[in-house]
Parts: structure tokens; C-alpha cells; sequence
């Protein structure tokens, strides 16, 4: 078991004793060799976090949205922490179609990094994306926002890895600072570690 699966473990569990409305709504996890097709079908090299990721579970099964046809519809029932929503597999799809279609110069992207994709979202739609082209290993995590008004070039990740993501999302739960129905979360009452979670 890997480090992220021993994370993705203890997060579950956190969500059940804590009393999380999505714990009553994962998924099962889904297979390797259908994250692999997904993410082939965008041209990208398989990035083994976002295997472990949608092995572990595959979004939750509350209904999706109707525009895009088959986007994540943010609900109470799907939120994780702070904003943050779990998609299934599908709905990254179709949520990471989406944004390369506002793309003006695909070839030359100014918002979403070539090599980026979802495992997350934010409830005004942001996308929480791998980029599988880095450089660097783990891959680093980037936010996709189109109001940011970032420089690709010069952006700087969200957090290094999924695997840091995952230990700071747990890390806020066991502080205890957490009340998982609330979809806006009081950053100031988590340990100072688990603050860079404000997005």
C-alpha cells in the first residue's frame, strides 16, 4: 500500500466518524486500466496519484449536473472540506472538456496547463488538476480558475504533491476544527499547517 493509499484510508474513515454527509455517498473505486483510458483520451501519461485516487473512490453517486450535460453538480452530499467537491471519473472528463474548450490557442494554453487533470473541484467550478508534464516527481497540484488571472509560465502549484493534499486535508480533520456539514470552513480554526487549504 502506498502512502497516498494509507492517507486515502484514514480520510475515509475521518469521514465516517465525523459524520460527513459525503461518507453516505461514495462510489466504489474504479479499475487502473479505465483511469489510464481516460487519461489517454486527453493525450496525457498516466499519473499514478490519479490512479490511486479514483481507485480509492469514484466520486460519490449524488446526481450530476445538466450543463455541461454529465458535469459535477456541487451538492452538500458530495462536499469533502473548504469548498471542495469529489467528482467521479466521468465528470472530470467532461469537466476538463469543458475548460479546453475556452482555451482561444490550444496549442499555446493560457489558463489550463497542458498536461493538467481534475481529481477535485471547487464548488464555483475550479478544477484541483495533476500536472502530469512536470517536471517534477510527484507531480505538483494546480488550481484551474479562470478569474485568477495567472501566468502559466510563472505559477506556482497549490501543493507539491496529491499525496501533501491528502495529508493536509487529514491533518484538518483530526484537529477535530472540522463540522462536515458546513460548506464554508473557518481556515483560522485548523492548525496552522492546514491553512494553505484557503484557496
Amino acid at each position: 500500500m502506498t502512502e497516498l493509499s494509507t492517507l486515502l484510508s484514514q480520510l475515509h474513515e475521518l469521514l465516517g466518524t465525523t459524520g460527513a454527509p459525503v461518507a453516505e455517498h461514495l462510489r466504489p473505486g474504479t479499475s487502473a486500466d479505465r483511469v489510464e483510458a481516460v487519461m489517454h483520451g486527453f493525450g496525457l501519461d498516466v499519473d499514478p496519484d490519479i490512479v490511486t485516487w479514483f481507485s480509492w473512490h469514484d466520486g460519490t453517486d449524488t446526481p450530476a449536473a445538466a450543463s455541461p450535460p454529465g458535469s459535477l453538480l456541487a451538492s452538500p452530499l458530495n462536499h469533502l472540506l473548504g469548498g471542495l467537491h469529489l467528482p467521479t471519473l466521468d465528470q472530470v472528463a467532461t469537466d476538463l472538456a469543458a475548460a479546453r474548450e475556452l482555451e482561444p490557442f490550444p496549442e499555446q494554453p493560457l489558463i489550463l496547463g497542458p498536461g493538467w487533470f481534475p481529481f477535485l473541484e471547487f464548488t464555483d467550478g475550479w478544477l484541483v488538476c495533476v500536472d502530469t508534464r512536470a517536471a517534477a516527481s510527484p507531480a505538483p497540484v494546480y488550481v484551474w480558475d479562470t478569474g485568477a488571472g495567472y501566468d502559466l509560465t510563472t505559477l506556482q502549484p497549490w501543493f507539491p504533491s496529491v499525496n501533501e493534499l491528502a495529508a493536509t486535508i487529514v491533518e484538518a480533520y483530526q484537529s477535530g476544527n472540522i463540522d462536515p456539514r458546513e460548506l464554508v470552513l473557518d481556515f483560522d480554526r485548523l492548525p496552522a499547517s492546514a491553512r494553505r487549504l484557503s484557496y
